[in-house]
């Protein structure tokens, strides 16, 4: 009896442990990171604490956040990375435009995310008037586009089966892999940068017929305004004009390594989709099995897919199949990357892979398939359901495989001058007696280099990219490396020192709410404060070395 008692008592803890809520400034530091993608600022704080204190006021600060017009440009930052084929120094500039284009289109009150990804799937045209098309590239092939879009959209592992029929899932047949392939066969991805280019360009489409390259209009304006030197991407009536971080260098500055040598360039090269064939009859793709020995497939949907045979581009039929409703995929693929983004881990991991699940994981993936499909696919809208869910706001909880799982827990509660002992101080120490047994090795450089063993050696699995999300190494990571966090560690470094008008106090007490999105205990300023001092240089200042402690503690990469 006492034994069945002490059990009960445990599981309530347990529960009530698990229970637990965020407190009101981790809840805004969470809300910032996620939904706008940054730390709120000093006033920002002090405004968000307020809101946060009045009545419903978790629900007016979401609202706030979600108004805003970062929350778009951090949303269509999300969507672009998710989807898109990856981003390069090449594709930045063209992909800035392509997301610019996501946020004005496709981010209002009522828009349908369905929309989006169809239009994604069929993007065709010159990028000028058309900047979806930024999510292929020329390197993309049918096999590329079939494996990137069945993970992202679908969540299906298809690409398995590209070399016999899916070892695990035997309903996942090659023939079937290759039958999707077959829709973008037709596809062509080309980055015209030279007039010879255009001119071959020209002669396709006309044999092909004007819809291959979309609207009919658009290419011949195209054509006029390269006659003429004149600049599509300032054709306001005919051209979308999104901005690009590099001004009026940008026609100059795209895919520099995809130009060709020989030949007169265009005064705006353009990446292009056009699709030369416009029924699914005429699609099939090749396998080749052996030296001059091939296999044709012709266009085929898996999971006994219907296809309508009927005139019209093929790509078009894919994506009715991929996004249509007699699918349950889509929802739960999209349900469970945003899951991903906003709860750090998703119902499945990896994201693009949810065609098995255990019965409890399908549970809740199908209550935010559900959600998702209430809300009319309006991401916005979904996104704002999962914040304003009690699971967004339970307090962070160590992850068990997110690097050492005993030494995480012992620095996460490490207080002021512990912190700043253990990643700073008592390094310098070391690096005294380091630099006269080793000249190649300066005081600052072997600090710095015991900074990141140390990072290291305590979050290693956390230093993985795929794991971003609530509670990983995000903002830590960043700081190993990132001129902006460098430059940033300088810049509140020497506002405190120069800035005499501030006591080191209030200096401080911003810095925290600055990095921590909280006040500093009375502890942490009476310790740090009394490290440093106004009255030496400021290389011996320790302002420095206070900002540093703070920035790569543990307590910077949990939200």
């Amino acid at each position: 009896m006492i034994k069945k008692t002490f059990l009960i008592i445990l599981g309530f803890l347990s529960t009530a442990i698990y229970a637990e809520q965020a407190d009101e400034h981790q809840l805004i530091r969470r809300l910032y990171l996620d939904v706008i993608g940054r730390l709120p600022e000093v006033s920002e704080f002090v405004s968000a604490e307020k809101t946060i204190r009045s009545v419903n006021g978790y629900s007016k600060l979401v609202d706030q956040l979600l108004g805003t017009q970062e929350f778009k440009e951090n949303l269509s930052f999300h969507i672009a990375r998710h989807y898109g084929p990856g981003f390069s120094v090449q594709s930045t500039i063209g992909m800035e435009r392509a997301r610019q284009y996501i946020e004005k289109k496709y981010l209002t009150p009522n828009s349908n995310f369905k929309t989006l990804v169809s239009d994604i799937l069929t993007a065709k045209g010159i990028e000028a008037y058309n900047p979806l098309v930024r999510f292929y590239s020329p390197e993309d092939t049918p096999l590329s586009l079939t494996d990137r879009f069945t993970e992202r959209v679908l969540g299906i592992p298809l690409g398995c089966a590209q070399c016999h029929d899916h070892k695990f899932y035997p309903e996942l047949l090659q023939k079937d892999y290759w039958g999707l392939a077959s829709f973008f066969n037709s596809t062509k991805v080309q980055h015209i940068t030279t007039d010879a280019q255009l001119k071959k360009l020209r002669k396709e489409v006309q044999k092909a017929g004007a819809s291959a390259l979309g609207d009919k209009v658009y290419f011949n304006t195209w054509l006029f305004q390269e006659a003429n030197k004149q600049s599509i991407l300032f054709d306001r009536k005919m051209s979308y004009n999104g901005s690009t971080p590099y001004g009026s260098n940008y026609s100059m500055m795209q895919e520099e390594d995809g130009m060709e040598s020989s030949g007169k360039q265009l005064l705006d090269p353009q990446l292009i989709i056009y699709e030369p064939k416009i029924s699914t009859n005429q699609v099939k793709i090749q396998r080749e099995i052996s030296y001059k020995n091939y296999e044709d497939f012709r266009a085929r949907l898996p999971l006994e897919g219907k296809i309508d045979r009927g005139r019209d581009h093929p790509r078009n039929k894919a994506a009715v199949w991929m996004t249509g409703s007699n699918l349950k995929f889509f929802d739960r693929a999209t349900a469970n990357w945003v899951v991903n983004w906003l709860l750090g881990k998703g119902i499945k991991m990896p994201v693009t892979d949810i065609y098995f699940l255990e019965p409890e994981e399908e549970e809740e993936l199908q209550h935010f398939a559900a959600e998702l499909k209430r809300v009319k696919y309006n991401l916005p809208n979904f996104i704002k359901s999962i914040i304003l869910s009690s699971k967004y706001r339970l307090r962070n909880r160590t992850h068990a495989n997110d690097g050492d799982f005993d030494k995480l827990r012992a620095l996460r509660y490490l207080s002021g001058r512990q912190m700043a002992e253990s990643f700073f101080h008592e390094l310098d120490k070391e690096a005294s007696l380091q630099k006269e047994g080793n000249k190649r090795f300066t005081s600052r450089t072997w600090v710095e280099f015991k900074k990141v063993q140390l990072m290291e050696d305590t979050f290693p699995a956390a230093l993985e990219p795929q794991l971003y999300g609530t509670g990983t190494v995000m903002q830590s990571q960043l700081t190993a490396s990132s001129e902006r966090w460098l430059d940033y560690i300088d810049d509140l470094a020497n506002e405190g020192f120069k800035n005499k008008t501030k006591t080191p106090e209030r200096w401080l007490t911003e810095v925290y709410v600055r990095l921590f999105t909280r006040y500093p205990t009375i502890e942490e300023i009476e310790y740090l404060t009394g490290l440093v001092n106004r009255q030496r240089s400021f290389s011996n200042s320790n302002f420095k070395e206070v900002v540093w402690a703070l920035v790569n503690s543990p307590e910077m990469r949990v939200y």
